[in-house]
């Protein structure tokens, strides 16, 4: 089996006590015996803003058949001003009222008057106490009126923009600088 693990150490780690930890760790759990089949590739250039970041970036430079590597990413100080927690309850309410547009079922028999409702994509005539979603049963295309989707849509651009806000308003404090290894081997 293939296994793969990312560990995160301070920049300043001896990189060779890494590598013959992770050296040990694979002649261990390996089937071969041996341990990792290549040197760890430490890429000096760049910082990646966040641990996610880094992961991609590790995806993007993997060049294969077992490739160890690491690069540096900011893992920032959790900010506890009130301005910040302020917008991160704003994030959050902004995302749980998209949420609830997004998922409310439209069409039940409480809250219109017609027993069918028409498909604008296909034509299909649907018995409204047969619907268990907003998509059309025949083409799958949603049913909802044009002003809610919009609606919808409106209050999905609001979660984005605040979220966008609450990431540069974290991208201006502290952080610490850390690396970010990947190493694989078959066990």
């Amino acid at each position: 089996m293939h296994e793969i693990h990312y560990a995160s150490y301070k920049e300043n780690v001896n990189r060779r006590k890494v590598e013959d930890e992770w050296d040990e760790i694979c002649e261990r759990e390996s089937d071969s015996g041996g341990g990792l089949y290549n040197h760890i590739r430490w890429i000096e250039n760049g910082i990646s803003d966040s641990y996610d970041e880094a992961q991609k970036r590790i995806e993007n430079l993997d060049r294969g058949d077992y490739d160890q590597l690491a690069v540096k990413y900011k893992r920032f100080h959790e900010n506890k001003t009130k301005g910040h927690q302020e917008l991160i309850k704003k994030v959050n309410e902004a995302y749980e009222d998209f949420r609830k547009k997004s998922e409310r079922l439209h069409y039940t028999p409480g809250n219109v008057t017609s027993s069918f409702v028409g498909c604008k994509n296909c034509g299909s005539k649907i018995s409204v106490k047969h619907l268990k979603s907003n998509s059309c049963p025949v083409c799958h295309a949603d049913l909802r009126p044009a002003s809610t989707l919009k609606t919808i849509e409106n209050a999905e651009k609001k979660w984005h923009m605040m979220a966008e806000r609450l990431k540069k308003d974290t991208s201006k404090g502290k952080f610490d600088v850390l690396w970010l290894v990947k190493v694989e081997y078959h066990v």
